[in-house]
């Protein structure tokens, strides 16, 4: 053949090159669909997909109040959300993993280090969660699991002209993460999405319905808990294959309401192979695996421990600015 002439030439560089290109195109292709909860699940995904979710920079993590250090340099977001016109549309899709909520174009959903710098531009909501309601998130809070997690995804577009140019470039998104615990309370944004879950085209895999949006309604104070002063903040991964290390993570403290009766609206969800949408969660993984070469992470937060926590006064000024140094893009005052 010609590829056993060009071997037998001398030109081994061929082979090499085109095996890269095979393997490339398989690594593609298993990351679009090749992974799942299930055989294919999350304690598999490092042996799939070793160039990328067997990263020392993996999410998500559990989020220790006592390992995080404390930072007034660590600043909240600024939020901003254009008005909402008249007849523009939410649309819920099940995407065979999980349920994602997108909206049309003209809707600007942004955040930023000030009101003038709105670097980061929304793309995305999905959520998981679990089979019972004592399982679901992804992240842990001390060890706590809550009964499912939601996360606004926002690409760089400042930098990139989307999220699919974004995705995979270390600066490229910012997630917010949020914990949903079971009250007897309702979710208010799942009560918009209610007609939208109900709908029974929704079920299966590729299977989406259109929600109305409400001209008042807000994403930031609908989704976000009320305390967005106390979050956590660290550099991190994509949760899903191809699993990016590509993500300045944002999860709040403050976990939000969410009633039963709406958990099981989206565990009557199936995934691709039919299979009822339960445990669609990674576990959370080390915040520095061991035996790693690199500089190692830290995880921040914005509020006090209390007297068993780690208080600011407490580190030495060269602590602080070794931190400072570590932390990079963790500080939104820092340029990206």
């Amino acid at each position: 053949t010609y590829l056993q002439t060009m071997a037998s030439a001398g030109s081994k560089s061929w082979v090499t090159m085109l095996s890269l290109l095979v393997a490339a195109q398989l690594q593609a292709s298993l990351a679009a669909g090749g992974w799942d909860y299930g055989k294919n699940g999350p304690n598999r995904w490092a042996e799939l997909f070793p160039e990328f979710c067997a990263g020392d920079k993996q999410s998500p993590i559990d989020l220790s109040t006592q390992t995080a250090l404390q930072s007034s340099l660590i600043r909240k977001y600024v939020f901003h959300q254009s008005s909402i016109a008249a007849g523009v549309k939410f649309t819920l899709k099940n995407d065979g993993h999980k349920i994602e909520l997108n909206w049309s174009p003209e809707l600007s959903i942004t955040m930023g280090q000030t009101a003038a710098d709105q670097m980061y531009t929304a793309a995305q909501l999905h959520w998981h969660w679990g089979s019972s309601d004592q399982q679901g998130s992804e992240h842990t809070l001390d060890k706590k699991s809550y009964a499912a997690e939601g996360h606004l995804v926002f690409y760089n577009s400042k930098d990139y002209a989307n999220i699919s140019m974004a995705a995979s470039r270390p600066n490229g998104l910012a997630v917010l993460g949020v914990f949903y615990e079971v009250s007897a309370t309702d979710n208010p944004l799942f009560k918009d999405l209610e007609k939208a879950l109900a709908n029974d085209t929704l079920i299966n895999m590729g299977g989406a319905a259109e929600v109305a949006a409400r001209t008042d309604f807000n994403m930031f104070s609908t989704f976000l808990p009320s305390n967005q002063d106390e979050f956590f903040r660290y550099d991190g991964s994509l949760t899903t294959p191809v699993c990016y290390e590509s993500v300045l993570w944002t999860v709040y403290r403050q976990a939000v309401p969410i009633s039963a009766r709406q958990l099981q609206m989206l565990r009557r969800l199936h995934y691709s192979d039919n299979s009822s949408m339960v445990n669609n969660f990674r576990p959370p993984l080390p915040l520095n695996p061991g035996n790693r070469p690199g500089t190692p992470r830290t995880l921040y937060r914005t509020f006090s421990a209390g007297a068993a926590g780690l208080a600011p006064s407490a580190l030495s000024t060269v602590g602080l600015i070794l931190a400072a140094l570590l932390a990079g893009r963790l500080f939104v005052a820092v340029e990206l």
